[in-house]
């Protein structure tokens, strides 16, 4: 894990996201991104997330423009991470995206998404809109 002043790889800049189910609005995948040892799983959107929120906070790129409110305690909203088993394969994607955020303002993220099966392109300016954004793609499946 890196400092919050250490200088962050381009690589990490950008989070690969495959979904390899989505049903009833529900989607499963992995994140992958070097600053997790292993393809992180989701079971659900807000958990993909959570897990990208931490990362960016941790990383402190793109630094947040606003602090996290919460109606519990730091410690007991703190999650625990998990990974695929060993050997265990993962499944073949529906979608790929490649995420971007550039900015952290508002209380929500601004940047780039890229559909790769379908070479499509487009910038969001809010974790909503980028969800409307992959929802089109996996309805569309």
């Amino acid at each position: 894990m890196l400092s919050k002043s250490s200088f962050v790889p381009y690589q990490m800049k950008t989070s690969i996201v495959r979904v390899t189910s989505y049903e009833n609005k529900t989607c499963r995948g992995v994140l992958v991104n070097p600053y997790f040892e292993h393809d992180m799983p989701f079971e659900n959107i807000l958990g993909l997330l959570f897990m990208m929120e931490e990362m960016l906070d941790d990383l402190n790129y793109p630094q947040k423009a606003v602090e996290k409110r919460s109606l519990v305690s730091a410690a007991a909203a703190k999650s625990a991470k998990s990974s695929l088993p060993a050997g265990q394969a993962e499944p073949p994607p529906l979608a790929t995206f490649k995420i971007q955020v550039f900015f952290r303002q508002n209380a929500t993220w601004q940047g780039n998404v890229i559909w790769t099966e379908g070479n499509a392109e487009c910038s969001f300016h809010s974790v909503f809109e980028l969800l409307q954004l992959m929802d089109g793609v996996l309805e569309s499946r």
